[in-house]
C-alpha cells in the first residue's frame, strides 16, 4: 500500500491499474499467487496472447517480492 512502484505504468499499461487484465492485451493477474508473480516476472512467459519479457536482469530477487506482495494489496483495494 502507499505510493506506486515508478514501474507501475509500464505493468498498468498491460495488466490495468487494477491488475485484472485488459482483453486482448494481458491476463488477470490479480488472482496469482505471489510464487507464480516472481517466477513470471523472473522468467518471462509465452502466452497465447503474447510474450511477458523477464525482468531478472532488472530486478533483484527482493524487488520481485515486493512487486509480488504490492499486486496482491491491489486487489484487496477494491475489495
Amino acid at each position: 500500500k502507499g505510493d506506486q512502484p515508478a514501474a507501475f505504468g509500464v505493468c498498468a499499461g498491460c495488466h490495468g491499474a487494477d491488475g485484472k487484465g485488459i482483453k486482448g492485451v494481458a491476463p488477470n493477474i490479480a488472482d496469482y499467487d505471489e510464487d507464480l508473480i516472481v517466477h513470471v516476472v523472473k522468467s518471462g512467459k509465452e502466452g497465447a496472447i503474447g510474450t511477458m519479457p523477464a525482468f531478472h536482469d532488472r530486478m533483484t530477487p527482493v524487488q520481485m517480492k515486493a512487486l509480488a506482495s504490492y499486486i496482491k494489496t491491489i486487489k484487496s483495494q477494491g475489495e
